[in-house]
């Protein structure tokens, strides 16, 4: 018969733990929210223990222990107090009477990455592993109850626990910011926390709709110009990510497809599920047409699925690059009607990703530059006021099918007039994706040199990156 577990077993275990004693439990094992993951049992026995035992006596057994007094941290004993009250309160049998419970012992784990000597800085690297647990089981479990009664009360975007876990993991964040010499060698965990921290509360805020305070995690992040080589590239690859998707939901592409490509140009399917790579490619390639960036869509097909093998993410891929094969095909031709056809088609996977009205509004120049450059080609190294003319006709037959969103031009576009090719090409040369004039008649005069330049190099010298970021890449 397994023997009945006391607070007098739980503070003898503490004990063994926070001074690395042979044999030990770790703070997971010690801790955890997850009450079924370890021993259930013995948080039964715990909590059978304690269930007549006020919050005062709690507090003063905690008070009276030797251990604790060693500790002298009131941080430590606030999370304690509030650890067991969670287990002397829990309903095993629902989640929604406990999960707050569960919230307030998170929080008070929160505190435990600011400590005041070097003792507590100990423990407060112990507990890292504890915190990414409960981490990844507070961020789901919130939003699934947060979720449920949405639906119990008619309510729409509603995340009153997401979101205060959004402020317990802020708080986390700007703890281990402050912690002394961070960036530091001995710290490398703390470092990946603070990744990883940083990440999960970006991706709640994405959730509970207010993605722009992304920025000041980035702020608070940058600020610190950590040695990059003490962050995992799991980590690095997942926070560059995060940035790309922001600074392209805020319509700075530029800076969106350096962090976007830094990412891709990181991984392999050696080193990166193929989940992830497939939520990465789902943003450069769209983001690389608005800045002039061209995906060769064959030789990622090539990369990623080289050893032939079929699942179900490799599907997912394969699915991914069947929608964007037509769309960097046409965009590269200049056919404005292909181009957003294969947005058309999409519609709901645009929206989904946030880009939609990028892609209606960002590629129409650049589509019709690349038609330009078609047909000087075609005509080997000449373009006319006539012959443009002609290929735009021909490269937006068939928009009026489109929705109305989708038009580029307000009437017939098999009447495409003088004055729409003097805006296209004006637009086109204002851009600086062509060097030309035009005189009074229409004949166009061509530079001598780098008469079309390649778009990107164009845009990166209007654009600059952040410079506090360049830590990034140093």
């Amino acid at each position: 018969m397994q023997q009945s577990y006391t607070l007098d077993t739980l503070f003898s275990d503490l004990d063994v733990t926070i001074n690395q004693k042979g044999h030990r439990r770790t703070f997971e094992e010690l801790f955890s929210i997850n009450f079924v993951k370890y021993d259930a049992s013995r948080i039964a026995s715990l909590q059978l223990a304690i269930h007549q035992l006020s919050e005062k006596d709690i507090s003063s057994i905690i008070d009276n222990n030797p251990t604790v007094k060693k500790i002298s941290w009131p941080a430590f004993e606030n999370f304690l107090l509030n650890y067991l009250i969670c287990v002397r309160d829990l309903d095993p049998w629902s989640v929604i009477r406990s999960i707050d419970l569960m919230i307030t012992v998170f929080e008070c784990q929160s505190i435990l990455f600011n400590p005041k000597t070097a003792f507590h800085d100990q423990i407060s690297k112990q507990a890292i592993p504890y915190f990414e647990e409960s981490m990844a089981l507070m961020i789901p479990l919130s939003k699934f109850i947060d979720i449920e009664s949405m639906h119990l009360h008619n309510r729409n975007y509603d995340y009153p626990r997401l979101t205060h876990i959004s402020t317990i993991l802020l708080k986390a964040l700007n703890n281990i910011r402050s912690t002394p010499d961070l960036n530091d060698r001995m710290n490398v965990d703390k470092i990946n926390l603070l990744f990883h921290i940083s990440t999960s509360l970006c991706n709640v805020y994405y959730k509970i709709g207010s993605p722009i305070l992304c920025s000041n995690v980035f702020s608070n992040v940058n600020i610190l110009n950590l040695n990059r080589r003490y962050v995992s590239l799991s980590s690095l690859v997942t926070f560059r990510f995060i940035m790309g998707k922001y600074y392209a939901h805020q319509s700075n592409f530029m800076v969106s497809f350096h962090h976007l490509r830094a990412c891709f140009e990181s991984i392999t399917v050696d080193n990166c599920p193929m989940t992830n790579i497939l939520i990465i490619l789902k943003y450069i390639v769209p983001v690389g047409l608005i800045v002039g960036k061209v995906a060769d869509i064959n030789r990622i097909r090539a990369r990623l699925l080289k050893n032939g093998a079929q699942n179900d993410e490799t599907r997912k891929l394969d699915a991914l690059l069947n929608i964007y094969q037509p769309l960097v095909s046409n965009y590269k031709v200049g056919n404005c009607y292909g181009v957003y056809k294969t947005i058309f088609d999409n519609e709901a996977y645009w929206k989904h990703i946030g880009l939609w009205i990028p892609m209606l509004q960002r590629l129409r120049i650049p589509i019709f530059r690349n038609l330009a450059h078609q047909l000087w080609k075609m005509n080997g190294g000449n373009l006319t006021f006539g012959m443009l003319k002609t290929g735009l006709r021909v490269s937006m037959q068939g928009m009026e099918t489109l929705g109305t969103a989708y038009q580029v031009k307000e009437d017939n576009y098999l009447e495409v007039d003088d004055l729409f090719v003097d805006n296209v090409l004006a637009s086109i040369v204002f851009n600086g994706f062509l060097k030309m004039k035009m005189n009074a008649d229409r004949t166009l005069y061509f530079s001598k040199n780098d008469i079309f330049p390649d778009m990107h190099t164009v845009l990166s010298g209007r654009f600059s990156l952040n410079p506090r970021e360049a830590w990034l890449d140093n």
